[in-house]
């Protein structure tokens, strides 16, 4: 071998060769490990998912499954604000999925012999029910990953899965049919475009934080907390700092902002439209819910949880990180916005 051949350079496909091999063991690794949260998440969903069947225990579930089961009827109008129906229209579309399944394997005859499984024993029509919320609480530990790697780095992404697969809290709620699950699924979501509009402020990612907030509050009204969010992540992609109240409220006037704003009605309407068709039955009953939940009862101060449910440890991190984020890393601060 001479020297000219020596100082011949490789070529660039061979030189890509060792950087193609590290990129495929390094997916190898992301999919097994993720798999392996995903599994864990789904077990602990889906174990004793049954329980208590053909008996109700969580008042809560007959709320959201009898009235998906009245949209047979051909009207779509739960006639009930207390919860948004987003949720009801999904276990909607899973019982006739039940309905089918059932015709097709010979265990239904017809719709009448539905009709006798639900009021004689609906074990079956609950089972599909709470089995689809346990597929979204662990839709909500993968989408938990993809935001903690695409923001944080995939350390964060693998420790944020596992925190949420292995929740008591999320497990638990994942073996009911009710909405708690699957808004956290949108309000995950959500924080994918929030993130962009710090880091690039595009219409897209207005329109689609937006959207998700919306669908969050169709499918329970408490999402509505998220929207503060937009606004403070806004203003740091804005890197502007008012100094007045009217400041502040002039800027809130923001066409990308108002656009966020109609964003999250129209995701809204799209997931429960009669909480609009219907705006004075929807105030009637969120009116109701508000006298019920002030008064008539014991109530928790907002600090029990946080005495019983070890979330000490979480408040003082998110301090940390506030302050980290007052410091100069701008873009956990809607994060904190959001936690709060």
């Amino acid at each position: 071998m001479n020297s000219e051949s020596l100082a011949t350079p490789l070529p660039v496909r061979n030189r890509l060769k060792p950087i193609a091999a590290l990129r495929s063991r390094i997916s190898a690794v992301t999919v097994a490990l993720l798999g392996s949260i995903l599994l864990v998440a789904f077990f602990l969903r889906v174990y004793g998912v049954n329980f208590g069947l053909p008996h109700l225990y969580y008042w809560d579930e007959p709320t959201v499954v009898q009235r998906a089961i009245r949209f047979g009827s051909g009207d779509l109008n739960p006639q009930f604000f207390y919860y948004p129906a987003l949720y009801m229209y999904v276990t909607f579309v899973v019982s006739g999925l039940y309905f089918v399944f059932g015709m097709l394997t010979g265990h239904f005859d017809g719709v009448t012999a539905f009709a006798s499984e639900f009021f004689i024993d609906p074990s079956g029509i609950y089972l599909w029910a709470r089995v689809t919320t346990a597929l979204v609480g662990t839709v909500c530990v993968g989408l938990t990953f993809w935001v903690g790697r695409r923001f944080f780095g995939a350390l964060a992404g693998y420790l944020g899965a596992l925190f949420l697969a292995v929740s008591v809290v999320h497990a638990t709620h994942s073996h009911i049919a009710i909405t708690d699950v699957p808004q956290s699924l949108f309000i995950i979501a959500a924080y994918l475009p929030l993130f962009s509009i710090v880091e690039r402020g595009r219409w897209l990612d207005y329109l689609l934080c937006g959207v998700l907030i919306g669908l969050g509050m169709a499918t329970k009204y408490l999402a509505v907390l998220l929207v503060p969010s937009v606004i403070v992540a806004h203003y740091l992609h804005q890197k502007w700092q008012p100094k007045t109240a009217v400041q502040w409220l002039t800027h809130l006037f923001n066409p990308q902002l108002l656009a966020a704003g109609a964003a999250v009605l129209l995701g809204f309407f799209i997931g429960s439209p009669y909480n609009l068709l219907e705006f004075n039955a929807f105030l009637a009953d969120f009116r109701q819910q508000s006298i019920l939940s002030s008064g008539g009862g014991e109530g928790t101060s907002y600090l029990f949880s946080l005495r019983s449910c070890c979330q000490r440890p979480s408040v003082g991190l998110c301090i940390w990180r506030c302050w980290r984020a007052w410091c100069g890393s701008r873009v956990s601060s809607a994060v904190q916005a959001g936690y709060f």
